[in-house]
């Protein structure tokens, strides 16, 4: 009987490590084509850019993509262009819908949306911390941004997140003393 448990124990262990834990879809904002950067500070007013938004965790083959994006007023939004797709219903600021004639595989992410803003701030100063927020939403009248499946046409509910313009982490005035004291 122990044998059986042992082999039941080492079986059950190593199917456990070996399942792959499954990931919160999302969409992000970026402001570089990497997708490293989630935050951007005001490089001066009538500065063109370009922004990226993309799907990540969804670990499928998608075929439409739905959601909005609240944008704070330090960026103009001038327009949008869908990446992998000529049908495109809807823009960014109001609402957005993306169908993909041809899959598109998001494993774990992939560039949707291009989008072109122009800033207008001169600086950081005078915004509150933590930033100006640039909101991925769902779209109106969902629940949360969406992509759906090309397998199996169900719509996956995904997260949206929230990138900063003027990211600023606040720092309470100490001193080195204080700061060493935690340490004891």
């Amino acid at each position: 009987m122990r044998k059986v448990l042992l082999t039941f124990a080492i079986v059950f262990t190593i199917a456990i490590a070996n399942t792959a834990v499954a990931q919160t879809p999302y969409f992000q904002l970026y402001f570089d084509e990497g997708l490293q950067e989630a935050s951007a500070d005001c490089p001066g007013p009538g500065v063109l850019d370009t922004l990226y938004i993309a799907a990540h965790n969804f670990d499928m083959w998608i075929s439409a993509v739905e959601f909005q994006v609240d944008y704070p007023v330090q960026l103009t939004w001038l327009g949008d262009a869908a990446v992998g797709s000529d049908l495109v219903i809807g823009q960014t600021p109001t609402g957005v819908a993306v169908s993909y004639q041809i899959p598109r595989p998001c494993f774990p992410s992939t560039v949707l949306m291009q989008v072109t803003v122009m800033w207008s701030c001169d600086d950081c100063v005078g915004i509150p911390a933590p930033g100006a927020e640039v909101v991925i939403n769902e779209w109106p009248g969902e629940v949360s941004p969406q992509a759906v499946n090309w397998q199996t046409e169900v719509a996956i509910d995904g997260v949206g997140m929230t990138s900063l313009v003027c990211a600023q982490v606040p720092v309470e005035d100490t001193s080195w003393g204080k700061i060493k004291s935690l340490y004891h």
